[in-house]
């Protein structure tokens, strides 16, 4: 939630009516594409004037940021960051520099705006953590870039893997 108030915050100063030169509409500031691929059966109509309703756009913001972070696969502090220049850009540079600590991959993100985005975003995340009681510290971001694999599911497979194994016998 502290993520999603960011973006709304740094995208659309909460005016659920914006809309930019670049045709992103609403609080999370999305471009029609971006929308409509978020969207699922029974959320009607995904347009420039549906764009505006704020329940709407929030949902499809989030699901978006939840796309972003789990297909790069980078904490959520760069999360930011593949929202601002796209998924494929936070990926690109992963690659490149994900052994380097997250204050210098930051400075490193090549686009100024995403660079500075990022900042902003995560300036702004550490103060509502804070106000909203999250957390007794503003924000404590671990210097690194990537999450940890998730171990629920490699526990699953190896479990699934024994009983295939147990049942072929």
């Amino acid at each position: 939630p502290t993520l999603v108030r960011s973006i709304m915050r740094e995208e659309s100063g909460f005016n659920p009516g914006i809309e930019s030169s670049a045709n992103a509409v609403g609080l999370m500031q999305l471009i029609l594409k971006t929308g409509r691929g978020m969207a699922q059966k029974g959320e009607g109509p995904i347009n420039s004037r549906t764009l505006k309703r704020p329940d709407l756009n929030v949902r499809l913001g989030a699901r978006y940021l939840a796309r972003v972070l789990n297909r790069s696969g980078a904490v959520p502090a760069l999360v930011p960051a593949g929202y601002n220049a796209g998924t494929g850009a936070l990926k690109r540079w992963l690659r490149a520099r994900a052994k380097l600590p997250l204050d210098l991959f930051v400075e490193l993100i090549p686009y100024e705006e995403a660079r500075g985005y990022t900042k902003r975003v995560n300036s702004t995340r550490a103060v509502y953590r804070y106000l909203y009681g999250k957390s007794k510290y503003p924000l404590y971001l671990s210097q690194s870039t990537m999450r940890a694999p998730d171990r629920r599911k490699n526990r699953k497979k190896v479990q699934s893997r024994k009983r295939r194994r147990r049942g072929s016998k």
